[in-house]
């Protein structure tokens, strides 16, 4: 069973790694934005935090604001807005938020 205050933590912790410090954790963000799902699950871990892939896909759905994105195969994730660190995101990307808002 996954808390409200533990997928609240875990959000704001997934959008501090993957829109602004993302070497502080040991993670490599890609030309897009995206990084190994098994990497950063095992770094946070590895910090004691409580994730498995099962939490990471609950937060990734359940965001309201769509904050993260998986790649199609769900190996990799990304965050979908507001980076400080230099990434491109796709066009298809803004078109649906466009369309969406």
């Amino acid at each position: 069973m996954i808390f409200s205050n533990q997928t609240t933590h875990l959000s704001k912790l997934l959008s501090y790694i993957l829109r602004h410090k993302p070497g502080e954790y040991g993670i490599v963000l890609d030309e897009n934005g995206y990084t190994n799902v098994d990497e950063l699950i095992n770094k946070l871990n590895a910090q004691n935090e409580n994730i498995n892939f099962e939490i990471l896909q609950h937060i990734v759905h359940t965001n309201n604001k769509k904050r993260f994105a998986f790649n199609d195969d769900l190996t990799k994730i990304r965050a979908s807005q507001g980076h400080s660190v230099d990434v491109q995101l796709d066009c298809s990307l803004y078109t649906a938020i466009i369309l969406v808002a």
